[in-house]
């Protein structure tokens, strides 16, 4: 009998032992005092007043500092904005500013009369800490604006565990708590029968550095920023705030600029020193200060509400324990919102929680634990999900910014800086086109080991998403280990990529951006990282490109270039240029090629070279295209109803126009609207469009030389550079490009692949004709070769239509040079 009684007391003794420890973990446990910050403000939200209108916060935000200039200011200044408060006749002024070096006798002392004058001013003090060690010291007014101020109060903030501020200490000194809170000083002279004994029972406390802090108090936000009555000090001070909008109101002067730094975290959002002290004023003012409940008090409600919740869960049957739970929790969270609201009473609820859930602890702890654990997987995969890369298991974008962000802080303390290295691989679709989606994610995983290589695992490197990854160099002392780093990771990108018996080779463009410099946040920093990168990845010589200012203008001016050009069409800003082509040894005018140009309102002439890019990238080169090729049809078409005379006219097509569906049917369209015969009309088309899409390309000339269209290689010799190509299209004639021709009599290689050029067309049955001829000995050195046509300034420069008819009058040009325009 005696050993079941034992065993029983013993398991007893063990389940009240382990009862007594959770007690003790729970009431040591700083889980407890965030759960009872968390209701404090949630109380507090829910039970917000307005404010009466009687604090009004003169800021020195970025609109005073952009008139004033840098801070500080001279303190003239701050003394002419206290004679227009006087003048308002105010009731007091708080400057939460501390003048604790001296600025000048003269204007230290105009301000120390301004403050006197005034006779209701309160100046702040602050502890300091003591180079590295605990030890503080009071920075305090210089001793003439001090002995001039009504009082002196300390803006000490206690924070919580969470870094809010919610506490005031009423208090506070080096060594002695002998001087009030900023606010309760400021109060002290605009509100009667204020209130200073209703923190917490605390009477002083010390942590070693020296200052003093008593009588802590509990902070009723009233609200944030725009609760309270704002205006820039430089309206006050200019008189553009007038003697209506602050007489007899508690005036507090401070910083709200964000650049400034005077920031605290509060319940409510971060709001500036001076936004914080005109919440205490106006709790002060109203007397709506928050009391906090003793211990003992509080120890009296968690064991009545533990009692009541005991009896019930004792005296009802099993049925209602769920609900009887429920009841016993929301009870302490109820009791605690009704004493907060009713009686301004603070009773932290999260103790008597615990003492409701150590009643059902029997009931409830295993299904409690297992519903935890259930929790704290799926969190673990909502977070793996959320802020990793699924494939490559590296950081994602969000954790990344999270990350740069991070290491801003820290550089920014520390005076240092870090880099951002965005890098994007070029390949990856052709390994996706050829072995198909799987392929190319074992050679990104690849790539991510590699990058890890590369850092040696010392730096955070996150996949963006595709074939972008991202590398955090922090610290950086130099550009230099930028180019080092970046000397790493190429190489090794670019190494074979094995994928079964395939190779793959990717081509990495990088690039860099650097805080502080180029970038003041994550999502600014990252931005930069990839113009950078973007431009990188443009520069065929470069594979590494740095942001900078001047990169910056060039995205801009390109915009702006962009944005014109969009209304270049529609303005009348675009027209057509024309330049004769010529037979060789007669001179006789036998064509025109359409050049196109462009002639801003403000900028002039804008060169092709700078424009037409830009509508290629953009696309616009199909509308402008198009628009070229029926102005030049049109323009032809007239000249030759008017002087019975056959001109052949060859209108450039861009490599996108050439692989847009609606060429054929668009030619076809413009030859009927301008009634222009098809046989004098000749596209010339680039190298690099007839490549795209060998087939798609040979069906499209056979339909456009069926039409009786014809068709010319355009700078031949600066693209594919080979003839063999060629006889798999229907072709007329190749064009030798101005570069080889300018240097046709100085330069003995040229020379010998023109000769080249224009002896293979012959054997491919095309005709030749060279652009840009400038002088007589390139004239005769074509003529000895066999090239059948010319064009270029040596004949003519390109002309507007109305000059082009004047021309015509001429039948052969380049019996007499004509200057260059």
């Amino acid at each position: 009998m005696m050993g079941p009684t034992l065993s029983g007391m013993t398991k007893n003794i063990l389940l009240l032992g382990a009862t007594l420890l959770l007690l003790i973990l729970w009431l040591t446990a700083p889980f407890t005092k965030r759960m009872d910050l968390f209701f404090y403000d949630s109380w507090m939200m829910l039970n917000k007043t307005p404010v009466s209108n009687q604090v009004v916060v003169i800021g020195i935000d970025d609109q005073s500092l952009s008139y004033l200039g840098r801070w500080p200011w001279s303190r003239t200044v701050h003394a002419e904005l206290i004679d227009r408060l006087t003048e308002a006749k105010v009731r007091a002024v708080g400057i939460d500013i501390i003048f604790s070096e001296p600025e000048s006798e003269q204007a230290d002392r105009r301000l120390a009369k301004a403050i006197q004058d005034n006779g209701r001013v309160v100046l702040a003090l602050a502890p300091e800490r003591l180079g590295m060690s605990r030890s503080m010291q009071e920075l305090l007014p210089i001793p003439v604006l001090a002995i001039a101020a009504q009082r002196l109060g300390h803006v000490d903030v206690g924070l919580d565990p969470d870094g809010l501020a919610r506490t005031l200490y009423q208090f506070g000194g080096l060594g002695e708590p002998r001087w009030p809170s900023f606010s309760l000083a400021l109060a002290y002279l605009t509100a009667e029968n204020v209130i200073s004994d209703i923190g917490y029972n605390i009477e002083r406390q010390d942590q070693g550095t020296g200052w003093v802090r008593k009588n802590p108090m509990l902070i009723p936000y009233w609200g944030g920023s725009g609760q309270f009555k704002h205006y820039a000090y430089i309206d006050v001070l200019q008189g553009r705030v007038g003697i209506k909008q602050l007489k007899d109101k508690t005036v507090l002067i401070g910083a709200t600029a964000v650049g400034m730094g005077d920031i605290l975290s509060t319940p409510v959002q971060r709001m500036s020193g001076v936004e914080f002290n005109a919440n205490i004023i106006e709790s002060l003012i109203q007397q709506k200060q928050i009391k906090a409940t003793s211990d003992n008090e509080a120890l009296g409600f968690n064991l009545l509400l533990a009692g009541v919740f005991a009896v019930l869960i004792i005296f009802l049957p099993p049925r209602f324990y769920t609900v009887v739970a429920l009841f016993g929790l929301v009870l302490p969270v109820a009791l605690s919102y009704l004493m907060f609201v009713g009686q301004s009473n603070w009773f932290a609820p999260t103790n008597a929680l615990f003492f409701q859930g150590m009643v059902l602890l029997a009931l409830g702890g295993w299904r409690y634990q297992n519903s935890l654990k259930q929790v704290a997987v799926l969190h673990k995969q909502v977070y793996q999900e959320t802020h990793f890369d699924n494939l490559t298991q590296l950081p994602n974008q969000k954790m990344l910014q999270q990350e740069i962000t991070q290491r801003m802080e820290k550089a920014q303390q520390q005076s240092g800086h870090l880099a951002l290295l965005v890098i994007q691989l070029g390949g990856i679709k052709n390994v996706n086109d050829r072995l198909g989606l799987e392929a190319g994610d074992q050679v990104l995983l690849k790539v991510a080991q590699q990058l890890q290589k590369a850092v040696v695992f010392q730096h955070p490197v996150a996949r963006l998403g595709g074939a972008e990854f991202a590398v955090l160099l922090n610290p950086i002392k130099s550009e230099q280990e930028v180019h080092h780093m970046a000397s790493r990771i190429t190489p090794l990108l670019q190494q074979a990529y094995r994928v079964g018996e395939d190779a793959f080779y990717l081509t990495p463009s990088i690039g860099v951006s650097v805080f502080p410099g180029d970038g003041e946040d994550a999502p600014a920093l990252l931005n930069n990282a990839y113009t950078a990168m973007h431009k990188a990845k443009e520069d065929k010589k470069c594979d590494l490109y740095f942001f900078s200012e001047q990169l910056k203008d060039q995205i801009v001016q390109a915009s702006e270039l962009e944005r014109d050009l969009r209304n270049a069409l529609a303005s009348n800003q675009l027209d057509v240029y024309y330049q004769p082509q010529v037979v060789t040894e007669s001179g006789e005018i036998i064509g025109m090629e359409a050049l196109l140009r462009w002639i801003h309102p403000e900028r002039g002439f804008i060169s092709p070279a700078d424009f037409i890019p830009i509508a290629e990238k953009t696309g616009l080169i199909i509308e402008i295209g198009n628009w070229v090729l029926y102005q030049a049809c049109a323009q032809v078409a007239q000249w030759r109803e008017e002087r019975q005379q056959d001109i052949r006219i060859a209108v450039n097509v861009s490599a996108i126009q050439f692989g847009e569906g609606d060429l054929v049917q668009h030619v076809i369209d413009t030859l009927q609207k301008t009634g222009l015969p098809s046989n004098q009309l000749e596209l010339e088309i680039t190298e690099s469009a007839l490549i795209n899409d060998m087939e798609a390309t040979r069906d499209t000339l056979l339909q456009l030389r069926r039409l009786g269209v014809q068709i010319a290689i355009d700078d031949f010799g600066t693209g594919y550079s080979s003839l063999s190509y060629l006889q798999n299209f229907s072709l007329d004639r190749i064009k030798i490009d101005q570069s080889f021709v300018r240097d046709l009599t100085e330069n003995s290689e040229t020379a010998e692949i023109t000769q080249a050029i224009i002896s293979m067309a012959h054997g491919l049955k095309l005709k030749v004709i060279a652009e840009g001829v400038e002088t007589v000995d390139q004239r005769y050195f074509l003529a000895s070769q066999g090239c059948e046509e010319l064009q270029g300034y040596y004949f003519s420069r390109p002309l507007p239509a109305n000059e082009v008819e004047t021309l015509l009058t001429t039948p052969v040009l380049g019996l007499k040079k004509q200057p260059c325009g």
